[in-house]
């Protein structure tokens, strides 16, 4: 359901590196400025949530994403978030109660922490709130803190789709140069990744 939008630069870097580095097919660093990955993210925008594992019905989206940082180990923004048709299930006194509460905008400071699965070729994105507020009224604004508490410490995946491969010809022999993402991680101003080549030709 998600889209790749971290990694958009990342095959023009790729062809760029000479290919004797390649040829060793030993891991290869790529960085990407926290710049390129904030552009990179409102290209996509609106980005819709999974929140099937929450007690919430409704869309939630993220509409907006600034002050993007970059640290060793978590990447720190501000979002906007909101919300269509939204519903909340709570537990009380061991009866299942629906609140409907209707459209809801959120703005929300977050660190969060990156996981790379590179089995599974996915990033988990988990949100650590600092600070929620709704810029809404009546029982949206109510609730506004526990859907942003629903929110903290959940993983989000994104399934990265494989990157294009690299085509050279010399003379006779076409040399195929495919990358395979091993690790991200984020570092102070910019976005690591480590890509490993399989090279084979024809």
């Amino acid at each position: 359901m998600y889209r790749n939008f971290l990694f958009l630069p990342l095959f023009t870097l790729f062809c760029l590196l000479p290919l004797r580095q390649a040829a060793a097919q030993e891991a290869i660093s790529v960085t990407v400025p926290a710049k390129t990955i904030a552009s990179s993210i409102k290209a996509v925008l609106p980005l819709k949530l999974d929140t099937s594992k929450l007690p919430l019905k409704g869309d939630f989206v993220i509409v907006d994403v600034s002050n993007l940082q970059i640290t060793d180990g978590a990447v720190s923004c501000k979002l906007k978030l909101a919300g269509k048709d939204m519903g909340l299930s709570t537990d009380i006194g061991g009866r299942r109660i629906n609140l409907d509460v209707g459209n809801v905008q959120l703005n929300v400071d977050a660190n969060t922490i990156l996981r790379f699965d590179a089995a599974k070729q996915t990033l988990y994105l988990q949100p650590v709130i600092k600070n929620a507020q709704s810029s809404g009224s009546g029982r949206a604004a109510q609730v506004a803190p526990t859907l942003a508490a629903l929110l903290d410490g959940q993983q989000f995946p994104i399934a990265l789709q494989p990157l294009q491969p690299a085509l050279i010809q010399t003379g006779t022999k076409r040399i195929t140069i495919k990358t395979r993402i091993i690790n991200v991680r984020p570092k102070k101003g910019q976005l690591q990744l480590q890509l490993l080549p399989v090279i084979s030709s024809s």
